[in-house]
């Protein structure tokens, strides 16, 4: 949604949604210091607010996840070996996992469901998905292995016609 297939931000629809981004990045943590309403909405709304990020996560994983490991590992059954978005995964496996463990070891103070802090769930159900994608992605790679070899096996004949 914010960057083109080749990176860059080469039009208007993707620098609004860099500026948006960029927008919120800075404007949260000012409204969330400087606003007393804000701050006794969340204390309020905590339940809701925990419990409805576990349901998005759920829906990201089911639906999110599945096109990037489908995607992913029909790159590498094709042959490609370039691992950039692979290299992304390994990324946010990280940032989910050591979440998870932190929420683990020292839950937040939001309503447990079945014993369990719904941020812990969240967090939780990340490394699930991304997990997936990884393996998904390196079963993808191993799988590829022989389109990867013709793909060489070609451009080394084309560089000996040249």
């Amino acid at each position: 949604m914010v960057t083109s297939a080749n990176g860059t931000f080469d039009t208007l629809r993707y620098r609004l949604w860099t500026t948006f981004w960029l927008s919120v990045a800075i404007l949260g943590p000012m409204v969330w210091v400087e606003s007393d309403i804000v701050r006794a909405f969340v204390y309020d709304w905590e339940k809701w607010i925990a419990w409805s990020s576990v349901v998005v996560m759920i829906l990201f994983v089911v639906k999110g996840q599945r096109e990037v490991a489908k995607a992913l590992f029909l790159h590498f059954v094709r042959g490609n070996y370039t691992v950039k978005r692979f290299s992304l995964q390994v990324v946010r496996f990280f940032g989910f996992a050591l979440q998870a463990i932190a929420y683990w070891f020292v839950p937040s103070e939001a309503q447990p469901f079945l014993g369990l802090d719904p941020i812990f769930l969240q967090a939780a159900l990340g490394t699930l998905g991304v997990s997936i994608v990884i393996v998904g992605s390196v079963l993808g790679f191993i799988w590829g292995t022989k389109a990867r070899h013709r793909k060489e096996d070609e451009v080394r004949v084309s560089q000996a016609a040249s």
